[in-house]
């Protein structure tokens, strides 16, 4: 296996990312008992991005840096979530009105008082129970986020900023064991697996040879994480980002010269993040819909499990695209008019 040169596009990495975004899609739909361990794919995501985001964590060398390092992450992050949120609060609007107008309101609905609004559309769910209720898996995007604005807090530690986060994060995460709160288990979770990627790249990749008994070795250790994960507990998550970092240290170096494969993995990693943003939404909607028009066409009644998950796959990425093709740009051309975003 031949090893390519450092670039800011792995095809295999953006080919697993589309695959990983999928797989939470499979975890939170079906939720069978041998899709549990599928959960663990944020994990990977955390790692990743740390992996992917080393080159613009290192040219933040000063508070300035650090100034554009967060705001081309706002940029990145906030279109897309903020369109979810947005999505969201407009259905619960229509789906409340419809309950008035035929005096069916028999649930409260979603939260969407000023205050939890203002931690959902700021990406900042993992410190609101209730903004986590509007969109659920940008819990883990309000971790990236909050890890981000946290190397650029710690630029004025350059020598021992890594080992400093990794404290902070294993701080968090035995302060929450012992009585503290929720959110410093996921902060410190995924605050580890972004530096364990970021720390790989900075300190392995260049040196790292792939070979056939590395690429056996990394798929049994996978397999093996999601066996333990699904059969014996779900506390072996803590292993998780470094049998991802070790992964992706072999798929980053994996040379693939099929144009096929090519097209495919730069469409899943274009598409990966708002997919993984936009498919609660649907999921949460799609059943209701579906089942109504479903009750018109009997023969497909006993498919509707599936239709659910193949709409929203398509919904999904239909919002993907509007995001991408008209409110994305705008953003860019406001806040990044000479460059795009990290």
């Amino acid at each position: 296996m031949d090893v390519i040169a450092p670039s800011n596009r792995f095809v295999v990495l953006d080919f697993a990312r589309g695959i990983a975004a999928f797989s939470i899609l499979i975890f939170h739909h079906y939720q069978f008992k041998q899709f549990s361990s599928l959960y663990s794919s944020v994990d990977f995501f955390f790692v990743l991005s740390g992996f992917v985001l080393l080159p613009s964590i290192e040219r933040v060398v000063n508070y300035r840096e650090a100034a554009i390092f967060i705001r081309n992450r706002a940029v990145r992050l906030l279109p897309m979530s903020i369109s979810t949120i947005v999505f969201v609060v407009i259905s619960q609007r229509i789906i409340d009105l419809k309950h008035l107008i035929f005096s069916q309101q028999n649930s409260e609905g979603l939260p969407t008082d000023p205050q939890t609004l203002a931690f959902a559309l700021l990406l900042l769910q993992v410190f609101s129970y209730n903004a986590q209720w509007l969109n659920g898996p940008l819990w883990s995007l309000s971790v990236e986020w909050i890890s981000n604005l946290i190397f650029a807090i710690f630029t004025f530690t350059q020598k021992f900023r890594y080992i400093l986060i990794v404290i902070l994060s294993l701080m968090l995460q035995i302060h929450s064991l012992l009585g503290g709160d929720p959110w410093e288990l996921q902060l410190g979770r995924g605050l580890l697996a972004f530096t364990v990627g970021v720390v790989t790249r900075k300190y392995l990749f260049d040196a790292w040879v792939n070979s056939r008994s590395k690429l056996v070795l990394s798929i049994v250790l996978f397999l093996g994480l999601h066996i333990l994960l699904a059969v014996w507990s779900p506390n072996f998550i803590v292993i998780a980002p470094f049998i991802f970092a070790f992964m992706i240290l072999n798929a980053s170096n994996l040379d693939v010269s099929s144009r096929r494969f090519q097209w495919l993995s730069e469409f899943l990693g274009r598409y990966s993040y708002g997919f993984y943003a936009w498919h609660y939404p649907f999921l949460m909607l799609m059943p209701t819909l579906v089942t109504g028009i479903l009750t018109q066409v009997s023969p497909l009644q006993g498919w509707s499990t599936h239709l659910v998950f193949f709409t929203t796959i398509i919904m999904s990425l239909l919002m993907t695209r509007i995001v991408m093709r008209f409110i994305e740009p705008r953003a860019r051309q406001l806040f990044l008019p000479n460059r795009h975003p990290q």
